[in-house]
């Protein structure tokens, strides 16, 4: 099981813990910049 790195990373920490249970390990910081990266496209629908 993976550790919050931050108080308020809670879906990052989630969205980390699937990817690890896959295979893939991420940083919460990767995920958060891939989130922040595809932000245009929720706006989109």
């Amino acid at each position: 099981m993976v550790a919050q790195e931050h108080s308020m990373s809670c879906a990052a920490a989630c969205i980390r813990q699937l990817a690890k249970d896959n295979g893939i390990e991420w940083t919460e910081k990767a995920i958060r910049e891939f989130n922040n990266q595809n932000k245009i496209y929720q706006n989109v629908a």
